[in-house]
């Protein structure tokens, strides 16, 4: 079974060593990022079983310096991965413009037990090819509207809400067993 699912995030990014530098940097320097995404998951038996649980992502990045409504290409989401001692929602984000192709690099970082903040505060590397260091890296964060609206954004595109309450739930429930798995604490 098909399911999809909307994510928004928004922050900024810019020149650093590290994410909060370049998140400093890019809101002092009006480095603006945000990427609006629907996220596919072509078979759900087949994503729970997957320890990598991937999600194909479609949509468009805003980046302030660059241009808005950039589309995304070849993108993907994995969440619940099993990082270093604890697990990781990994994405893989890729844009051009004109002759300029970039890929964000980004990843949740989650604790034994995930926090709120946890869930929705990404840590990212933007890359331009051709070049072997970030030319940026930030911070985005999903806004808390969009965070409560989540289980309303799950659903089953060829049913209507009603019939895609199901799937949502077993969704739902799929990412409560994830974050009530026991895995140790990072060091």
């Amino acid at each position: 079974m098909r399911l999809e699912f909307r994510e928004v995030l928004k922050g900024f990014v810019g020149p650093g060593q590290s994410a909060t530098n370049g998140f400093q940097a890019g809101r002092q320097s009006g480095g603006a990022f945000a990427f609006r995404a629907k996220a596919t998951i072509e078979d759900l038996d087949a994503f729970e079983a997957d320890p990598e649980h991937r999600a194909r992502l479609e949509g468009e990045v805003d980046w302030a310096p660059l241009a808005r409504g950039l589309p995304l290409r070849n993108s993907e989401v994995r969440v619940f991965v099993a990082r270093e001692g604890g697990r990781a929602h990994i994405y893989q984000l890729s844009f051009e413009r004109g002759e300029r192709r970039f890929e964000l690099r980004g990843e949740k970082r989650l604790g034994h037990r995930p926090t709120f903040r946890e869930l929705t505060t990404l840590y990212v590397d933007l890359l331009e090819e051709g070049y072997e260091q970030p030319v940026a890296r930030g911070i985005l964060r999903v806004p808390l509207l969009e965070a409560l609206r989540f289980g309303f954004h799950v659903r089953v595109p060829e049913r209507g809400l009603l019939h895609s309450f199901g799937p949502a739930l077993r969704f739902l429930r799929f990412s409560q067993r994830q974050m009530k798995m026991a895995v140790p604490p990072r060091a």
